[in-house]
């Protein structure tokens, strides 16, 4: 009785019998709970926001706009920890859009499932290294500031590897720079770790870039 004359059950009833939100509460209620819930699983666009993600101070300011709630951003915090949410990082996913993936996959699985005596596989690709190091912030003292030694140039060091899913083993090489020449040396690398004496036949699967299918990785 003390809360409900409080005002901070989250909701009242008029004289008329019907529910009147209260201005202002701490207390996350089932039909707020819904509410947030709601919110979360649509972008804040989709309800006029000039936002990518909800921000709990968004939430906050949509909640006073929508139903008349003023709750601070940090109990909107508090209320997304108890609904089980928590802030983290989206991940990347790669565009599917080849009509021939399943076909490529199966025959791609049916050769590993079915690689012939004296014979290898090996899933090949090639990288970038930024040697610049990733500056974020940290804690320090006012008026200070802590600096991070460059490498000089801003050279960016190409790796080239193949990995052997049936022994899980890496064959690898660097170079200058992620070219159809790098593509080559891995090969050349392949061919001397498995010399023709022991290993007949080399199966490299790749995908679509644009170096795996030069002209000169053909003539090798």
């Amino acid at each position: 009785m003390r809360l409900y004359r409080a005002l901070k059950l989250g909701c009242t009833v008029d004289a008329e019998g019907q529910r009147m939100v209260p201005g202002r509460t701490t207390t996350l209620m089932p039909w707020m709970q819904r509410s947030l819930g709601a919110l979360l699983k649509a972008p804040p666009r989709a309800y006029g926001w000039c936002r990518t993600r909800w921000s709990c101070a968004t939430l906050a300011a949509h909640l006073k706009t929508k139903h008349g709630l003023e709750v601070s951003a940090w109990t909107v915090r508090r209320w997304l920890h108890a609904m089980g949410w928590v802030w983290k990082r989206a991940t990347l996913a790669a565009k599917d859009h080849d009509p021939q993936r399943v076909e490529r996959l199966g025959r791609m699985r049916l050769h590993a499932e079915r690689v012939p005596a004296r014979a290898v596989m090996v899933f090949a690709d090639a990288l970038d290294i930024p040697l610049l190091p990733k500056v974020g912030a940290a804690w320090r003292p006012q008026g200070s500031q802590e600096e991070v030694m460059t490498p000089g140039k801003n050279a960016k060091p190409s790796l080239a590897g193949a990995l052997n899913l049936a022994t899980g083993k890496i064959c690898h090489c660097l170079g200058p720079r992620k070219n159809h020449a790098l593509l080559r040396d891995l090969l050349t690398r392949l061919d001397r770790t498995y010399p023709e004496r022991w290993v007949r036949r080399i199966s490299v699967v790749v995908d679509n870039s644009k170096i795996h299918k030069a002209k000169a990785v053909g003539q090798w």
